[in-house]
């Protein structure tokens, strides 16, 4: 079987070793698919290739009987209607016992609860960045008022630039520096910071990553990204244009420099997603020495 039909085969492969599981354990299995929008990112075909980008997931459903699968996405796919028995169910925010079982869990006194609640309305976003404008106020012994919780029509911005004001000038920096990236590890922390004259050491990088707000993607790399809605708040409306193009430039020397390639010509610029796309390691053949060899070339 050669390698195109192996791949082309993996979603049946995988059927077949999970019905042997239920098999010999006597469990049912039950498949967790997150962010299954994230497939589309950087997507710019026709409706019909995009309905084909997933095909390996319904196969890989229709391979494995018995099995529970849960996909969970900003939208339901196309193609649920099709011929899966899905059944979509559209998640809401918090409900308020559960919002303030939240705030009670992260540290936050009762008496700030329905303040909170009454501006956030459950949405877990909100309720994170409440929890951390309410740890730095606590933290500075500042008075906390219902204006440091305030949401208008939905819009988390001035919400996120409230919670910015609340920690140091340099991690607010760093942060607004870093949501221009899909991802990052210390040595991208490293060098935008030190490109921007920021102070920031590894210990500071180990006080960025424990926030909520912040997910490590990759353990054993450490790689980290912003949540969605933080990076999109703080990229979109909260960086100058000009900070954007010179993060742009120092992303691209710093992936060229890990590259064999002595200009950017290489980059694409036309795939690119704008200023929070960071590169992403591809492979490309080259002929050297009378053989093919694979070099890094990166495109975002």
């Amino acid at each position: 079987m050669s390698p195109e039909e192996i791949l082309e085969n993996l979603p049946r492969f995988m059927g077949m070793d999970m019905v042997n599981i239920k098999k010999n354990r006597g469990k049912m299995a039950v498949i967790l698919i997150d962010t299954h929008e994230s497939l589309f990112e950087n997507f710019s075909g026709s409706d019909e290739k995009k309905k084909n980008v997933d095909e390996w997931i319904r196969e890989l459903i229709r391979s494995i009987p018995n099995t529970i699968f849960v996909i969970a996405g900003r939208e339901k796919p196309d193609w649920w209607e099709e011929d899966m028995n899905l059944a979509v169910k559209s998640l809401d925010t918090l409900s308020e016992k559960d919002s303030k079982e939240y705030l009670k869990n992260s540290g936050v006194d009762e008496e700030h609860w329905d303040m909170i609640y009454r501006n956030v309305k459950g949405f877990p976003f909100g309720l994170e960045l409440a929890v951390w404008i309410y740890r730095a106020k606590e933290e500075k012994n500042e008075k906390i008022t219902e204006e440091d919780f305030r949401v208008e029509k939905g819009d988390y911005k001035e919400m996120a630039e409230r919670f910015l004001r609340h920690i140091s000038r340099n991690e607010s920096d760093t942060i607004k520096l870093l949501s221009l990236c899909e991802w990052w590890d210390y040595e991208i922390f490293r060098a935008l910071t030190h490109e921007f004259r920021l102070n920031m050491s590894k210990l500071d990088f180990g006080r960025i990553t424990r926030f909520s707000f912040i997910e490590c993607i990759d353990e054993e790399r450490k790689r980290y990204t912003l949540h969605q809605i933080m990076r999109d708040t703080v990229s979109s409306h909260l960086v100058d244009k000009d900070i954007k193009s010179e993060v742009y430039a120092v992303l691209k020397g710093y992936f060229l420099k890990k590259s064999d390639y002595k200009s950017l010509k290489e980059i694409d610029e036309k795939k690119s997603r704008g200023y929070g796309g960071i590169y992403k390691i591809c492979s490309k053949k080259r002929v050297q020495r009378g053989r093919n060899e694979k070099s890094p070339i990166f495109c975002f």
